[in-house]
């Protein structure tokens, strides 16, 4: 199916509490927060995970949440601490690279780039889509012989990467530099207690860049 460019990623349904994200330096409500045009709703079933929501609504292989959940109430979460106004990207792992990319494209996403890539010390299949307002990256995991594909971690943007050390409590382990020339990377703690990886990079200085 060719790639709509109406499909877009409108927010992730996320399980646990605000107070990790309080921690993290964002600005939330009970409900969740927003990052630029992506909704963080919290409160999502634990043994379902991080679903990504798209629309139209799709299933994405099992990354995906059909049902998705009520927004955060408006207002919430516009001026975040640590200087967040988007979501950059998500990753996806996929015990089938195959099975959840026939799936993507099922569901319209744009499919720009596939490549051999490493995810720690591992090589992996990756394949990049666009979704609107930020990139999903499905990677595929050898650690996950079946199943269904998963949301592995979150990638803010944001305007003040390097001044997030000095935030209250300093939610990043580390700055480091980025795979993509010219940009930056910072983890965040594992300690804060988040129901999933996350980290923060600063704005891309090419339009497409991945």
């Amino acid at each position: 199916m060719p790639a709509n460019p109406n499909t877009h990623v409108c927010g992730l349904a996320v399980p646990g509490e605000v107070q990790p994200w309080l921690e993290a330096g964002f600005d939330s409500g009970p409900s969740g927060f927003a990052a630029g045009e992506v909704s963080l709703i919290l409160g999502a079933p634990e043994e379902e995970g991080v679903r990504v929501i798209v629309e139209p609504p799709s299933a994405l292989d099992g990354a995906g949440a059909t049902e998705p959940p009520h927004s955060p109430a408006a207002g919430e979460g516009s001026r975040h601490q640590n200087g967040v106004f988007g979501v950059d990207h998500v990753v996806v792992t996929t015990p089938s690279m195959a099975r959840t990319r026939a799936a993507m494209l099922e569901a319209g996403l744009d499919l720009r780039l596939e490549r051999q890539g490493r995810m720690g010390e591992r090589e992996v299949e990756q394949a990049f889509f666009l979704a609107g307002p930020c990139v999903l990256e499905l990677v595929g995991s050898a650690d996950r012989p079946d199943g269904p594909a998963a949301v592995w971690g979150i990638t803010f943007v944001t305007s003040t990467l390097e001044e997030l050390p000095a935030l209250a409590g300093n939610p990043v382990a580390s700055i480091r530099d980025a795979v993509q020339p010219g940009r930056r990377i910072a983890v965040a703690r594992r300690e804060l207690g988040l129901p999933t990886r996350v980290a923060f990079m600063n704005p891309r200085t090419t339009p497409g860049q991945s």
